[in-house]
């Protein structure tokens, strides 16, 4: 029963969010202090907390909003055309623009010529390229047949509701042509199940590690690695779209050996440590084998910049870091190679010490949203071919966010064209993916629970939108994403790379709606 509840307390955590934010939209805008930032942030439902820049009503962050405020107001106060001049002037001084290299962050237009320069992000680029692994387009060229830049806006403003309003002898053929092919091509027994959401760790998680849901996700994971003999210290790991690396973390705890154990629980569990234990516990590191220490590395690659707090956990085995411990202590266990690349300009080869000893590798990922799994998929298929095949073990792919795809970025496009489907017919598909994550069944509980459901009218109108009821459009969601991901099935069926390659489930719905997993490998284990 506990189970149960604790279930039920895990999937409502989402819904609950979900409408707060609906309640949230519903209710008034609310006003500003008088000297806050008028910029008002739509995801937290409030005004920016900063304070007012000088004769603004924006702080400096966003005072490139002013511009576009007085242009849509009009004039409320006329002034001499002295003090209109001087405080034009000032305001030029003050104006900002957003970075053209990283509009995440905006600067004063007369120093953007020197900030160019000294940016933090232009730094990192200019470092990235002279990579020898930074190769210009090199998957996106492979995905959209040489050309240099991908489409992601095509057909980006349509719109379902006013397609079946205007087209709905297309959309509903276009719904049975989806079923047709997904009966024909028998999805439902070739996805294979395999759900154990319980790994034996050697050691224990404390319960502000991580959330329970994500626990779970990352056990089933590594259960389907130790059951394809994936699960070793014999192989190297590369996560894609590692973000914080807490799949690889996962990993490295499972792997963690006695002797090393022994010696994080020591340190662990001593916050004060008295010279006898520093020197007992520096003797015990150093009778680990350096070759141990050396041989295994964790390839983690993501576009952003990350805290790199996970890293060193999996470095040193979640020792050491914001700890004042002696230097010798922190002797890594493995080594932790982090590329902050965008998967398209990638040559996974490239990458120092990836041929390191002969070695293979296993690929993993847990959040790879839309065309960054063909990405991905494009990338190890250069990198097997640069190795004769041998190199990459297996792939572990949970398969998300099918909505991101897009035609010029899908690795196998012939899959649907010889199946009738155009480009068009392919952007309505990703549309549709977006039903089968939204559990309208939950939703529509809780809005009872909490007295939200009083207008049954208005709810039938929703049910029926584009003359679909939520269970259709829920089960018309979840075909046009394993028809999305069976295409990638066959492009790694046709490399002939690896002799064993599957759609699996492994966790249960309930956790996660995103719970379909991508296995491919070398051997049939």
């Amino acid at each position: 029963m506990e189970h149960d509840n604790k279930e039920a307390a895990i999937t409502s955590k989402p819904l609950k969010k979900k409408m707060k934010r609906e309640k949230q939209l519903k209710e008034e805008v609310p006003i500003p202090e008088p000297t806050q930032c008028h910029y008002y942030v739509k995801q937290k439902h409030r005004f920016c907390n900063k304070q007012q820049a000088p004769n603004s009503n924006y702080c400096h962050t966003h005072l490139h909003l002013q511009d576009t405020a007085n242009n849509n107001n009009n004039e409320i106060t006329k002034e001499s055309s002295s003090e209109q001049q001087n405080q034009t002037t000032e305001n030029d001084k003050q104006k900002r623009v957003p970075c053209p290299i990283d509009p995440s962050h905006t600067v004063y237009e007369h120093r953007l010529k020197k900030h160019i320069k000294i940016c933090n992000k232009s730094k990192s680029q200019q470092q990235m390229k002279q990579q020898a692994y930074y190769m210009k387009n090199i998957n996106y060229n492979f995905l959209n047949e040489k050309s240099t830049i991908l489409d992601n806006n095509e057909y980006l403003d349509l719109n379902l509701n006013e397609l079946w309003n205007n087209q709905k002898e297309y959309f509903t053929n276009l719904i049975l042509k989806i079923k047709n092919l997904y009966e024909n091509l028998k999805l439902n027994e070739f996805i294979e199940t395999n759900i154990k959401e319980s790994f034996n760790f050697s050691l224990s998680f404390n319960n502000e590690d991580f959330q329970e849901k994500h626990h779970r996700q990352h056990c089933s994971f590594l259960c389907n690695l130790k059951e394809t003999n994936c699960l070793s210290k014999d192989y190297d790991y590369i996560e894609f779209g590692s973000g914080k690396a807490t799949l690889s973390y996962f990993v490295r705890r499972a792997l963690l050996d006695k002797e090393q154990l022994e010696i994080i629980e020591k340190v662990k569990n001593n916050n004060e440590i008295t010279n006898k234990q520093e020197e007992e516990i520096i003797n015990e590191i150093k009778e680990i084998k350096e070759e141990e220490q050396s041989k295994q590395q964790f390839i983690l690659i993501d576009r952003e910049n990350q805290r790199r707090k996970v890293d060193n956990y999996i470095r040193y085995g979640k020792i050491m870091h914001h700890k004042k411990y002696n230097d010798e202590l922190k002797v890594p266990l493995v080594k932790v190679n982090r590329l902050m690349i965008d998967i398209g300009d990638l040559k996974l080869s490239k990458v120092n010490d990836i041929n390191n000893e002969g070695r293979k590798s296993i690929s993993i990922s847990k959040h790879l949203c839309g065309i960054a799994t063909d990405l991905t998929l494009a990338c190890l298929k250069e990198y097997n071919e640069d190795f004769n095949n041998e190199k990459n073990k297996g792939i572990f792919i949970a398969l998300c966010c099918h909505h991101k795809c897009n035609w010029k970025g899908y690795i196998n496009r012939s899959f649907f064209e010889e199946n009738g489907f155009n480009a068009f017919d392919f952007r309505v598909m990703t549309l549709l993916t977006s039903f089968a994550t939204c559990d309208f069944e939950k939703l529509s509980k809780l809005k009872e629970e909490e007295g939200l459901n009083n207008n049954k009218k208005e709810e039938e109108k929703k049910e029926e939108y584009i003359g679909l009821t939520n269970d259709e459009k829920e089960s018309i969601g979840f075909m046009c994403k394993r028809l999305i991901d069976y295409g990638r099935i066959l492009f790694l069926q046709s490399l002939n790379q690896y002799k064993k390659v599957k759609l699996m489930y492994y966790c249960n719905r309930d956790i996660t709606p995103e719970n379909c997993m991508l296995i491919a490998l070398q051997e049939n284990n």
